[in-house]
């Protein structure tokens, strides 16, 4: 037992986990998804020093974690989704996964992350789905690359950083008119390209590609019913085609913001029935459905130069709901390691779905300078994003500048 690597007890109904866990040192993969019955887990968790993946997930009645717990060094992967009793304050001393990539938290009733979630180095995907009451963020590590947002209706920006970087009139607009989600996405990608300018990461070497295809690039979903008027090419559909300025490709220039507006395909409401934490499948009238789809977008680069078609996978699967918005980032290096010299005269944007009911309703792209994102690092580091209750924009309020 003790070369056991890979250990699912998920829908069994265990209470408990015996003390003898610590004897399996070599168990990389511990999954105890929807043990409704799981009330506490072993103090000795830490022995599991290969430990990498850890799932407990809707494990509903697991009412607190040992504070050895924390001290499992090896862990990539957490998912403490749909944990009706878990608090914020359970994740205090999160800093301690040094190695952590992963943290699913999907469907939790916390209003608030600890501050100390921006020591996780390595962190790349935070996974926030359906966290209904989660009033503010703290500042994230610039490794994030994926958030999921979606149903996260009470976030707002903060104000101190609306006053700051690039799009700060058109936010502060934003959150006269209540705006709240669309200010929220920018706040969240304004702090990843700060990141990236002062590290200057992004100019150095080439984003490396992964076997799909897709880069190592930022991502957002969140609840969203327009495009933000921030992204100053906007247009109806999935597609659209821009004309570039002159020198548009110069040594600031930092990237392409590209936005992607999803709904799914009217279902009656008795028709459908899924589980928001199950991420697999759903069933209408009877006939199963996978309720995620593969949501991708290709920039191709136009003019009087050879066609070179750079294409952007999504680094995860979105799963289905009314109205959200799909925020992502092609960086100069990307764009570079694909297209000969950089420069072209035109570029075409469009984004495809591949799933069952999911479709692109509009779509937008901004090219990032270095200017739009200079900023003042002292009150950058002191600011927050705060609460508000979420409001949907009217077709009036949403015009592009």
């Amino acid at each position: 037992m003790k070369s056991l690597s890979e250990l699912y007890l998920g829908k069994t109904a265990i209470e408990k986990l015996p003390s003898s866990i610590e004897c399996l040192t070599a168990l990389t993969i511990l999954n105890l998804n929807d043990c409704k019955n799981l009330k506490c887990l072993p103090s000795n968790m830490d022995s599991l020093r290969s430990l990498e993946i850890f799932v407990l997930s809707k494990c509903s009645k697991l009412a607190n974690l040992p504070e050895n717990f924390w001290k499992i060094k090896c862990l990539k992967e957490l998912n403490l989704s749909g944990i009706s009793q878990l608090e914020g304050t359970w994740l205090n001393a999160v800093a301690g996964f040094s190695s952590l990539k992963s943290l699913k938290l999907r469907a939790n009733n916390f209003v608030t992350l600890p501050a100390s979630i921006s020591q996780l180095s390595e962190l790349e995907v935070l996974d926030l789905y359906d966290c209904f009451w989660l009033q503010s963020l703290p500042k994230l590590p610039s490794s994030v690359r994926y958030i999921n947002a979606e149903g996260c209706r009470c976030l707002e920006p903060s104000p101190a950083l609306l006053k700051i970087g690039f799009f700060s009139r058109t936010c502060s607009q934003m959150r006269c008119n209540g705006e709240s989600n669309y200010g929220v996405a920018f706040t969240i990608l304004n702090r990843y390209l700060q990141g990236r300018l002062s590290q200057k990461a992004g100019y150095e070497t080439s984003t490396k590609r992964k076997e799909d295809g897709s880069g190592d690039e930022f991502q957002l979903i969140i609840s969203a019913y327009e495009i933000p008027r921030w992204l100053t090419h906007q247009r109806m559909g999935n597609s659209i085609n821009i004309e570039l300025p002159p020198n548009w490709c110069n040594s600031r220039w930092m990237g392409f913001t590209l936005c992607a507006c999803l709904d799914e395909i009217d279902l009656h409401p008795d028709e459908y029935i899924f589980d928001l934490l199950d991420e697999r499948e759903f069933y209408v009238s009877g006939e199963r459905f996978d309720h995620r789809a593969n949501v991708k977008a290709n920039v191709i680069a136009l003019g009087d130069m050879p066609h070179s078609d750079y294409t952007f996978e999504i680094f995860s699967r979105v799963t289905f709901g009314r109205w959200h918005m799909w925020l992502s980032y092609l960086s100069r290096d990307s764009w570079f390691a694909t297209v000969q010299n950089g420069e072209c005269s035109q570029i075409k944007v469009s984004f495809e779905t591949h799933g069952d009911r999911l479709v692109v309703w509009n779509c937008g792209v901004r090219l990032v300078y270095e200017q739009d994102v200079e900023f003042n690092q002292t009150e950058c580091e002191s600011s927050h994003i705060t609460t508000s209750r979420f409001r949907p924009t009217s077709s009036a309020d949403h015009q592009s500048g």
